[in-house]
């Protein structure tokens, strides 16, 4: 047998042993996932006033139908599930889930593809994903479009995975996939302002710019968080409350600006 025959079977035995380990034999139809309390549920001490709005105690593991695997879908078994602000507004119920999608909060997990359906290309079950989901992050199981998930990086640990789709995929669009009015998007060699760069949207739009040759300026409220501004990639990271941005961004380019601005709102 060649040396290649040799390490393709070596590789295809390793990988079914991985399948047969890490892969249910069956799905269950029920999982754990977290639901949120109403205020007619949450027990208060008789001493306080009954909230308004669920507090995080809302929160509790209650057993729900597995999600059913769409044709352009797969279902992950979540290994960890990144929280982000939208879910503590969901929580609130100041930020409904879109119409026909999961109540379960959650928008980005990361974990193992254990099922698929029929018209999936570019993954295969046991594969190792994180992904941007439409809600039902904090759940045992939570199907996704598979166009909304990323392979992990050997690199990168699986809690770490589960932080990177909210963030690097609302940078990625709104940097580089979004034009201006001129019809142009942001390209190597031009220049860009990052309002809030402390923020995780602001970090990942610093290390994204400059990685892709983009001179990056920076704005925040404190000289610590402007350090980290710079320790992340920014050229200059400004205190916005000890100086006009503005003026200081015209001084540094010579008058012309930046080609674009990126401002959390």
């Amino acid at each position: 047998m060649s040396f290649r025959i040799r390490k393709w079977v070596h590789s295809r035995a390793k990988r079914s042993t991985f399948l047969r380990r890490c892969l249910p034999r069956s799905l269950s139809l029920t999982m754990k996932a977290i639901r949120v309390k109403s205020i007619d549920e949450i027990e208060v001490d008789p001493a306080e006033k009954k909230p308004k709005r669920p507090p995080p105690k809302a929160l509790t593991v209650d057993i729900v139908p597995r999600p059913e695997v769409k044709d352009e879908e797969v279902l992950i078994k979540v290994h960890t599930a990144g929280v982000n602000r939208p879910d503590v507004l969901q929580r609130l119920g100041l930020y409904p889930p879109p119409v026909g999608h999961s109540g379960v909060l959650g928008l980005e997990v990361s974990g193992t593809i254990v099922d698929m359906g029929k018209n999936v290309s570019a993954f295969e079950k046991g594969d190792s994903v994180c992904a941007l989901a439409n809600g039902g992050g904090y759940a045992e199981y939570c199907s996704v479009p598979f166009g909304q998930c990323l392979p992990v990086p050997k690199s990168i640990d699986m809690i770490t995975a589960g932080c990177i789709p909210e963030t690097f995929f609302t940078v990625w669009h709104n940097l580089f996939q979004q034009v201006n009015v001129f019809g142009e998007s942001l390209q190597s060699g031009q220049s860009l302002l990052v309002h809030g760069g402390s923020s995780g949207i602001g970090m990942t739009a610093i290390q994204m710019a400059r990685a892709m040759g983009i001179k990056v300026f920076a704005t925040a409220g404190s000289l610590e968080k402007c350090k980290a501004c710079e320790d992340a990639g920014a050229e200059v990271a400004i205190n916005y409350r000890n100086e006009d941005f503005a003026e200081h961004i015209l001084s540094l380019t010579d008058n012309k600006g930046v080609n674009l601005v990126l401002d959390m709102v």
